[in-house]
C-alpha cells in the first residue's frame, strides 16, 4: 500500500473512529456499543453517484492492522439513488483507487445542476435515508499563484471568485497533484460560505489537502508541481458537514479544544453525508502560472480574502450543541509550522 493509501484511509477513519464512546484517563473503555453505519456518498453535476459504505470500528486497545480494516467495510447493501422521477438500484463494485476499495454507482444515472437525490441503504437491521441537492456549478475566473514569504521554493495558489450577489452560497475545494490518483482529498481549509468573500471578486486561497501522503507535509506547492482543483458549490447540509470535518481535523490537536461529539452528518440512519456538488475541475501547472504578482506587490495591495483561518471568525459547538466562537491562532501555527518544516532558501 502506498502512503498516499494510507493518508486516504485517514479521510475514511475520521467517520468512522469518531463513536459516542468516552475514553477514560487509566484507558479504560465502556461497554461496547451497538455498530453503526457509515454513509459517504456524493453525486457530481454530470457525474454518476457514489457511494461507500462501513460500520463503524469499535474502540479497543488491542492493535488492529489495516488488513483487518476490511471487515468493517460493507459489500451486499441495497443501495439506491432516486431524483423524484426515476429510482435506480446501485451496483456494488471493487474500486482500488477509492478507500475503502469498494463502491456502490451506476451509469444509469447521472447528476443534474438544480435537481434533488434521495439515497436509500438497506443493509441487515439498518435503514438508511439521505437528500441532498446539486448546486448550479461554479467555475472561478481565473488562478493567482504568489511565492510564499520567506521561502523561495513553496508557492500559494488563489482561486478568483465571483459570487453572486443577494444569495446564500457555500463552497468546497478538493485538490489533487499529478502524482496522486484515486479520491479527490478535501483541500485543507476548503470549505467557507460567501459571507466571508469580497465583491466583487474574492481570492480564496486553496491548499493542498493534509492528507495528501507526504511526510513533510506543506499546504503550500512546488514550482514543479501540477494541481488539479475541484471547486465545487454545495448546499447548506453538505457546507455544514465539511465545516465540523475541518474543525474536528484542526482541533484535534489542540489537547484543549476536542470534539465531544460525532461529525454533523445529514443521513437519517447513520452516521456520514450524502453531498451534491455543482463543480468544475481545472488544472494548474505552477511553472506555467509564476510569476502572477510579486510578495511585493500583495503585500501592497492587500488580500481580499483571508489566507489564514485566523482572518474570520470559526464558529464552534460544544458537547451540548451551543455554538460560540473561537480564537483562531491555533489556524495560523498550523499553516506557519507545516511551511517552516519544508521550506528551504
Amino acid at each position: 500500500m502506498y502512503a498516499s493509501d494510507f493518508q486516504d484511509m485517514r479521510s475514511f477513519l475520521v467517520l468512522l473512529s469518531i463513536l459516542p464512546f468516552l475514553w477514560a484517563c487509566d484507558g479504560d473503555l465502556f461497554p461496547e456499543a451497538e455498530p453503526l453505519l457509515v454513509v459517504e456518498g456524493w453525486i457530481d453535476a454530470g457525474g454518476a453517484p457514489q457511494v461507500l459504505l462501513t460500520t463503524t470500528v469499535p474502540l479497543s486497545d488491542e492493535y488492529q492492522s489495516v488488513d483487518s480494516l476490511g471487515q468493517y467495510v460493507v459489500r451486499w447493501a441495497r443501495v439506491t439513488v432516486s431524483d423524484g422521477e426515476n429510482e435506480v438500484v446501485l451496483t456494488g463494485k471493487v474500486d482500488k483507487e477509492m478507500f475503502p476499495p469498494y463502491v456502490y454507482t451506476t451509469s444509469r444515472l447521472h447528476g443534474e445542476a438544480g435537481r434533488t437525490y434521495r439515497l436509500t441503504v438497506d443493509y441487515k437491521n439498518f435503514h438508511a435515508t439521505a437528500t441532498t441537492t446539486i448546486p448550479q456549478p461554479v467555475s472561478p475566473e481565473g488562478f493567482r499563484v504568489e511565492r510564499v514569504p520567506d521561502c523561495d521554493t513553496l508557492f500559494a495558489v488563489k482561486a478568483l471568485l465571483r459570487d453572486a450577489p443577494g444569495e446564500e452560497n457555500f463552497y468546497k475545494v478538493f485538490t489533487r497533484t499529478g502524482r496522486q490518483q484515486g479520491m479527490w482529498l478535501s483541500s485543507m481549509l476548503g470549505v467557507f460560505s460567501d459571507e466571508l468573500l469580497a465583491r466583487p471578486v474574492a481570492e480564496v486561497p486553496v491548499y493542498k489537502s493534509d492528507l495528501d501522503g507526504a511526510e513533510d507535509f506543506t499546504p503550500y506547492f512546488t514550482r514543479d508541481d501540477t494541481v488539479l482543483v475541484k471547486f465545487a458549490a454545495i448546499d447548506r447540509e453538505s457546507y455544514l458537514f465539511w465545516n465540523s470535518y475541518e474543525n474536528a481535523a484542526s482541533f484535534s490537536e489542540n489537547l484543549f479544544l476536542t470534539q465531544g461529539k460525532n461529525l454533523r452528518g445529514n443521513v437519517d440512519g447513520a452516521l456520514g453525508y450524502w453531498a451534491g456538488y455543482g463543480a468544475t475541475v481545472h488544472r494548474l501547472r505552477i511553472r506555467d502560472h509564476l510569476p502572477a504578482i510579486s510578495a511585493d506587490e500583495s503585500a501592497t495591495r492587500g488580500d481580499d480574502f483571508p489566507t489564514r483561518r485566523r482572518d474570520f471568525p470559526t464558529r464552534h459547538d460544544d458537547s451540548r450543541g451551543r455554538q460560540f466562537f473561537l480564537p483562531t491562532s491555533h489556524y495560523e501555527q498550523k499553516i506557519d509550522e507545516k511551511k517552516g518544516e519544508t521550506c528551504t532558501e
